[in-house]
């Protein structure tokens, strides 16, 4: 089986890069705080600009109280199965321990069925969901490979919010360990920035891209 860990998916996103053998990717990192870790690993030679939306960084793996609620959930396929059966129901999902601290908008309907129809339907995906969850972290660790970001020295942009799951000191954190790192915050949005506030993050991550291609 494949490793499903954190550092074996860190490593799969690293693989895929170079399957497809890129060599100026513009990697955008969103909830999930894996890809930060690959300049620590050392495979991140093809990604030529960083955008950071709110995501797990430093020590907070899993994320906050939303984290701790998966990791509680993802004992089992059973447990998984279940978890993802009530996430369908919109104001149960819509509570503060399920996606109430994840976005301030509700997730539409259809988006959130599509995230959860292939876990409902097939028992190996939920398997490989709690190989994930099971990874065991080590905070001095976690802090440690973040803190190798002073090692990306290409431009980085960080997308950062106000939300209740990561810490709004972590933005501030992140830009400042990146040599050619810059803050921009968005008002009104929790983790999923790009759904509570789709355009405003699209204008800045499109920015961003026209400002670092002129370099």
């Amino acid at each position: 089986d494949a490793d499903l860990t954190l550092p074996g998916m860190i490593g799969i996103v690293a693989d895929f890069l170079d399957a497809l053998d890129l060599s100026d990717a513009t990697l955008v990192v969103t909830d999930w705080g894996g890809p930060l870790f690959l300049t620590d690993l050392g495979r991140d030679k093809r990604v030529s600009r960083l955008v950071i939306c709110p995501c797990e960084a430093f020590d907070n793996f899993p994320p906050g109280l939303p984290g701790k609620v998966a990791w509680l959930a993802s004992r089992t396929t059973g447990t998984v199965w279940l978890a993802m059966r009530q996430l369908k129901i919109g104001w149960l999902r819509r509570q503060r321990l399920m996606f109430g601290m994840m976005s301030k908008t509700p997730v539409p309907q259809q988006i959130f069925d599509t995230w959860v129809k292939a876990g409902l339907a097939d028992k190996a995906v939920r398997r490989d969901l709690v190989k994930y969850c099971r990874t065991r972290f080590d905070d001095d660790d976690l802090i440690r490979a973040t803190n190798q970001l002073t090692e990306f020295d290409r431009p980085a942009l960080v997308l950062w919010t106000d939300n209740p799951v990561m810490p709004a000191d972590h933005g501030p954190r992140l830009a400042e360990l990146l040599p050619q790192g810059r803050l921009q915050t968005i008002d009104d949005a929790y983790v999923l920035v790009m759904l509570d506030q789709p355009e405003r993050t699209a204008e800045a991550i499109g920015q961003f891209l026209a400002v670092t291609a002129a370099r």
